[in-house]
């Protein structure tokens, strides 16, 4: 897949930004739970639906044979979700 400079840098800054949101979206639910502030849960929900989008970009790559944007926008991203959610769970615990 062919790209131009300028897609290629928003789309490291929009993957950066999943990533972020990745591990820190059930941070801010965990946060919500424990404090009720409706501020932690919506930020929490918004960081999870660019997580997921971001997920879904790699499933899309994998599907037209990108597999460096399977890697990068999936498994990345999966491994982030996967770390905020056992750090949220060992706070509770």
């Amino acid at each position: 897949m062919r790209r131009d400079f300028y897609t290629t840098f928003i789309g490291a800054k929009g993957v950066a930004f999943a990533w972020v949101g990745a591990f820190l979206g059930p941070v801010f639910i965990g946060i919500y739970i424990e404090a009720r502030t409706n501020e932690h849960l919506w930020l929490g929900i918004g960081f999870l639906v660019i997580s997921l989008l971001c997920m879904r970009d790699g499933l899309v790559g994998f599907k037209h044979g990108v597999v460096s944007d399977f890697v990068v926008y999936f498994f990345v991203t999966l491994g982030l979700l996967v770390v905020g959610i056992s750090l949220t769970w060992t706070r509770f615990q």
